[in-house]
């Protein structure tokens, strides 16, 4: 099997780091007989991938066929979430290369490899539906200030009275920024129409 070999260091001063993984790949393969056409790395934050094209070169690699697997010797040195880890699970089994990690015993070329893989990426899909309802959640609540429970919006309020800004207010109250706004406006007009009904009582009256 042909693969690319990953890897990845925080820092330049890790040099002994990233030789340590490659030695281990490179071990693993002479072990399994795997021909290494490809040595890809990157000093990089894992938290952006976008920043890191020795990643994106080793992919392309098994995109176009050039490389069966993609390698890496340890996990944290390929992904910082579940969710990123389950997105390129799902490509590789859409593009039909494998991806291997040395120190969880992940092989996707396997059958119990696929089985470990497919468990990852479902609990990947599920961590992004669990935030993205949280995000429509936090949203709606943003946008429909009677969303937004009574002892936040009267700390809201309260803050607002004291002469605080909104930035300080949303911090304090622990909402954003936006919802701080959209809370006065809604108390303001509250007020306005408080304050026209009470005329037009008080000119019945009379």
């Amino acid at each position: 099997m042909r693969v690319a070999a990953y890897t990845r260091r925080s820092t330049r001063k890790q040099a002994n780091s990233r030789a340590a993984q490659l030695r281990a790949i490179r071990a693993e393969a002479a072990r399994m007989g795997w021909q290494v056409v490809a040595v890809e790395s990157d000093t990089a934050s894992g938290k952006s991938q976008r920043r890191r094209p020795g990643l994106a070169r080793a992919v392309e690699a098994c995109r176009a066929g050039r490389a069966d697997a993609l390698v890496v010797a340890r996990l944290d040195r390929l992904v910082r979430s579940m969710a990123d880890f389950g997105a390129l699970i799902e490509e590789a089994r859409d593009r039909g290369f494998a991806v291997i990690v040395l120190d969880h015993a992940i092989d996707t070329s396997t059958a119990n490899g696929r089985l470990v893989a497919n468990v990852i990426a479902s609990v990947a899909a599920w961590e992004r539906e669990i935030i993205s309802e949280r995000t429509r959640e936090a949203l709606a609540a943003v946008d429909d200030p009677r969303r937004v429970p009574a002892e936040r919006r009267d700390r809201v309020l309260e803050l607002h009275l004291r002469g605080h800004s909104q930035r300080r207010i949303a911090a304090e109250a622990g909402c954003h920024k936006e919802g701080v706004a959209r809370i006065l406006r809604a108390a303001e007009r509250e007020r306005v129409e408080r304050a026209t009904r009470a005329r037009f009582v008080a000119t019945q009256a009379s």
